[in-house]
């Protein structure tokens, strides 16, 4: 009885709390000119703050999406004007507000140059991607701004982007810079003749729910290079979140498959790209990271450097667009897409970007 008590003590104590704060949310709506931020985890708000200085915030949680009184004011208040979302986590009433008072939806998430370190540790994004009115990169739908640029090139830019990337290549593979960057351990691995990497990913990823059905495991990664290599040494390299239990497993390819042999987290997988015969991946940014260096890539997912007749594509239809190089597709992702950022949030471009991770890779 007295556990029963307790434990109703608390949910009351918990229903005020949230009511509480959906009435403080719903008022600094109503007082100011305030732009929605929805889906931003706390540590990443101060840092928003400061990209879009020139804009009065207010940060909204998923676990508060649901207060009637928030819900309330901001169809009452919040008219034509961009309201950003964190990828995917949008309320429920989003697509109703943008609709009925002309609010354009604006997705952002983090660019292909990201960090010393991991987002999951809390590091601030050196580049993000914003998407207004329009899908992500990793979207199955393929109307995002990239994948839009990518079609309309000219000859001329064709040309362009190819020069402009083949520059930003040799950089990225002088500096040895990838998403998420770690300083060279110095560890190194004897990679068996005639082998195949497996690309590891978080398998609660958008960019492999939101890209193309049917919806692909690691472990049936696995099984798929396993069948069409028979007698090759297969290797996975789970993804660090993953590795370091920062993400759940949905699947458990060593349990199933004994023969795997593990990637070591602590080797930089990038030295040895010409060692293996294919990549495998469902949607990682780390397989166009191969690719520029010279792998062949067979992608089961929907990734944005897929259909351009430089991978083997196994679950997204061909682009009709001719003559695109990795370079050209790297100037395009890299160079053109995204927005740069010094660490206090300040604009800058790409190759201030590089130098930056480069001298914290130094120190």
């Amino acid at each position: 009885m007295l556990f029963k008590i307790a434990e109703r003590a608390v949910s009351l104590s918990a229903d005020l709390i949230s009511s509480e704060i959906d009435r403080r949310l719903a008022k600094s709506l109503r007082q100011g000119d305030k732009v929605l931020f929805f889906g931003f985890t706390g540590w990443k708000r101060a840092f928003y703050q400061s990209v879009f200085s020139d804009r009065d915030i207010l940060f909204v949680g998923e676990e508060h999406y649901n207060g009637p009184k928030l819900i309330e004011a901001a169809f009452d208040c919040v008219r034509n004007q961009d309201v950003h979302v964190w990828s995917y986590k949008d309320p429920y009433w989003l697509s109703a507000l943008s609709n009925t008072n002309n609010c354009r939806i604006c997705r952002v998430e983090d660019g292909f140059l990201r960090s010393v370190g991991l987002g999951a540790q809390r590091i601030k994004p050196l580049s993000i991607i914003i998407e207004r009115e329009t899908d992500l990169y990793f979207h199955k739908s393929r109307t995002s701004t990239l994948h839009k640029m990518l079609r309309s090139l000219t000859a001329d830019q064709k040309t362009q982007f190819h020069d402009k990337g083949s520059e930003l290549k040799q950089l990225i593979l002088e500096q040895n810079l990838s998403k998420y960057n770690f300083k060279d351990t110095g560890a190194r691995f004897e990679v068996a003749d005639q082998s195949v990497l497996v690309l590891g990913q978080v398998e609660r990823d958008e960019s492999i729910r939101r890209g193309p059905d049917p919806y692909v495991t690691c472990e049936q990664l696995v099984e798929l290079a396993i069948r069409e290599n028979p007698g090759a040494t297969i290797y996975f390299k789970p993804h660090p979140e993953v590795h370091r239990g920062i993400a759940e497993p949905y699947s458990a390819p060593f349990r199933r498959f004994p023969e795997l042999r593990e990637f070591p987290q602590a080797v930089n997988m990038f030295a040895y790209a010409d060692a293996f015969k294919r990549i495998y991946t469902i949607s990682s940014l780390a397989g166009f990271e191969m690719l520029l260096r010279g792998a062949p890539v067979t992608t089961l997912g929907g990734p944005w450097y897929a259909a351009w007749g430089l991978t083997d594509d196994r679950n997204v239809p061909g682009e009709e667009v001719a003559d695109l190089t990795p370079e050209s597709l790297l100037w395009a992702a890299y160079g053109e897409y995204p927005l740069y950022l010094t660490e206090n949030g300040q604009t800058t471009d790409i190759f201030a970007v590089v130098r930056i991770l480069t001298d914290q890779l130094r120190t």
